[in-house]
C-alpha cells in the first residue's frame, strides 16, 4: 500500500534537524580545523595551495548549504504542505544559488529574508528565564543579514561553476599563470567558457584563481564557521519550539537543554558574542 510521502518526511523532520544541530551541520568546520591544524605544523608553499583548494571547496559547499536549507525553509513557510526533506533531498545545485534563492521569493533585504524565514518566531518564550542577558533576537538578525549580504556577495557566478568541477577534484590545478599568463600565480579550477562570453571564441577554458594571501584564507574559514554556526542554531531552535518530541526520544525533559550540550557550545558562544558586541554599541 503506498504510504504518503510527505507524512513520513514530516515525522523524521524533528530528528533530523537535531542531528544537523548536533552533528551534521559541525562536518565542515571540524575537517576545515583539522586541516588547519596540518597546515600550521608546516606552511610550505604546496601545502598552502592544498589547503586553500580544501578550504574554498568546503566554502562553496556551505554556500551550497545555505542556500538549500533558506530555500526549505522558505519554501515550507510560503507552502506549510512542503515538508523540509522534501527540498532538501530533491534540490538541484543550480536551483539554491543564493541569489536565485532571493529572486525566486522575493527578498530584497536582511531585514526581509528575516520576516521570510519567521525566524523572530523561533525565540522561546521563556527565552529570557532560561539564558537571561543573551540577545537572540539580535542575533537572529545577524545571521540574516550574513546571509543576504555577505554570502549572497562572496558566492561568485564563476566560483560556483569552478565548485561544481571542484567538487570531485579532477580539475584542480596549482597555478593559474601556468594555464593562463593573465591569471594570478595562484591555485585555480578549471571549467568550460561559457559560450555566450566573448573570449569562449579564442579559448574554451576558464580559470577561477584563488588567492593565497593569509587575510583571503582567514576569511574563507570565517565563512564556513558563521555559515555552519548560524544553521544549526536555526535548526536547533526549530527542534525546540516545533518538535518536542525528537528531544524527549532523546532523553532532554527541558528543550533548551540541548543548547547546553558541549554539541552546541559554539552557539550559545555565538549568541553571547553578538550580545555583547550590541551592548559596547549602546554605551
Amino acid at each position: 500500500m503506498p504510504v504518503d510521502r510527505r507524512e513520513v518526511l514530516r515525522q523524521v523532520e524533528g530528528d533530523y534537524l537535531l542531528d544537523y544541530a548536533t552533528f551534521t551541520g559541525a562536518v565542515r568546520v571540524y575537517l576545515t580545523r583539522s586541516l588547519e591544524v596540518h597546515f600550521v605544523q608546516d606552511r610550505n608553499d604546496l601545502h598552502r595551495r592544498m589547503f586553500l583548494l580544501a578550504v574554498y571547496r568546503e566554502e562553496y559547499s556551505a554556500y551550497e548549504d545555505l542556500g538549500a536549507m533558506l530555500d526549505a525553509l522558505l519554501t515550507n513557510r510560503r507552502t506549510p504542505v512542503v515538508p523540509l526533506l522534501e527540498r532538501l533531498i530533491s534540490y538541484g545545485p543550480g536551483e539554491v544559488e543564493l541569489l536565485k534563492v532571493m529572486e525566486r521569493f522575493g527578498i530584497g533585504g536582511a531585514r526581509e529574508l528575516y520576516d521570510h524565514l519567521g525566524l523572530g518566531e523561533l525565540i522561546p518564550l521563556n527565552w529570557t528565564e532560561q539564558f537571561p542577558g543573551l540577545d537572540l533576537q539580535k542575533a537572529l538578525r545577524t545571521a540574516a543579514d550574513f546571509f543576504f549580504v555577505d554570502c549572497v556577495r562572496n558566492q561568485k557566478k564563476d566560483g560556483v561553476r569552478a565548485f561544481n568541477k571542484m567538487k570531485h577534484g579532477l580539475l584542480w590545478v596549482p597555478n593559474a599563470k601556468r594555464y593562463l599568463p593573465s591569471q594570478i600565480e595562484a591555485p585555480a579550477a578549471l571549467f568550460s567558457t561559457e559560450g555566450s562570453r566573448p573570449e569562449a571564441i579564442t579559448n574554451p577554458f576558464s580559470l577561477y584563481a584563488i588567492p593565497m594571501a593569509d587575510q583571503h584564507l582567514d576569511g574563507r574559514l570565517r565563512s564556513i564557521h558563521f555559515i555552519q554556526t548560524n544553521l544549526r542554531m536555526i535548526a536547533a531552535l526549530r527542534v525546540i519550539g516545533l518538535h518536542p518530541e525528537a528531544l524527549r526520544r532523546r532523553g532532554f525533559s527541558n528543550p533548551a537543554d540541548l543548547l547546553r550540550t558541549p554539541n552546541m557550545a559554539d552557539v550559545l558562544s555565538f549568541v553571547d558574542q553578538v550580545t555583547i558586541s550590541g551592548q559596547a554599541g549602546q554605551s
